[in-house]
């Protein structure tokens, strides 16, 4: 399984300087964590792909245990998910008519570019 490819995605999201290397400096990130995590799937039922799922209200016991293991949960989580071939902003621009997240704009924001773009 590779994961290079997938940190790549995840830093040009996250960092808000383009020039940047996330993986050689310290850069400023957006507030929006990104979590790729197996036993989420599992725990919200995702069983086609592709699938991009956003949980709120998640309050972990133990940050360096998955959020997929309800035993770690405190509280309650909303799940929202979008199933299909739509890009990745597409599918929180859906989530976000929902959720009216600051967190997901900001991210969808950095995806689409532009003049208002972190």
């Amino acid at each position: 399984m590779k994961f290079g490819p997938t940190l790549e995605f995840v830093e040009n999201v996250v960092v808000k300087d383009t020039n940047c290397n996330a993986f050689a400096e310290d850069c400023e990130v957006l507030n929006a964590p990104i979590n790729i995590d197996p036993f989420v799937f599992r725990k919200y039922e995702i069983e086609t792909v592709p699938a991009v799922c956003y949980v709120r209200g998640v309050a972990l016991k133990d940050r360096a245990m998955s959020e997929g293991d309800p035993e770690n949960l405190k509280g309650v989580q909303d799940a929202y998910i979008v199933y299909g071939d739509l890009s990745f902003a597409r599918a929180l621009e859906i989530i976000n008519k929902e959720t009216k997240s600051s967190r997901i704009s900001n991210v969808i924001r950095k995806l689409r570019g532009g003049f208002y773009a972190d």
